[in-house]
């Protein structure tokens, strides 16, 4: 008995909680593209990034590059903007 009032007791919460979700609650994720994939060969320390984002739901109000992995830390010239520069490579 006290399973069964356990599940149904389970179950309205979950009923109630999907109740109350409107759809103005539900996130979309943008989608970042960071451009073409760019081999460089010393001496060439440098590569210029191209960035696109998109969104279902409106537009892209920003941009943020930043390093992700690697064993040296490049210089991002423009971190915010959606092409940028980055150097030190």
């Amino acid at each position: 008995m006290k399973t069964k009032l356990q599940s149904a007791s389970l179950l309205i919460s979950m009923c109630i909680l999907m109740a109350s979700c409107k759809k103005e609650d539900i996130i979309i994720t943008p989608i970042a593209v960071a451009g073409n994939i760019q081999n460089i060969q010393l001496p060439t320390n440098n590569a210029t990034l191209k960035g696109v984002g998109t969104t279902k739901n409106g537009s892209i109000v920003g941009y943020f590059w930043t390093l992700i992995s690697g064993p040296n830390v490049p210089i991002v010239k423009s971190p915010s903007s959606p092409i940028t520069v980055v150097s030190g490579l």
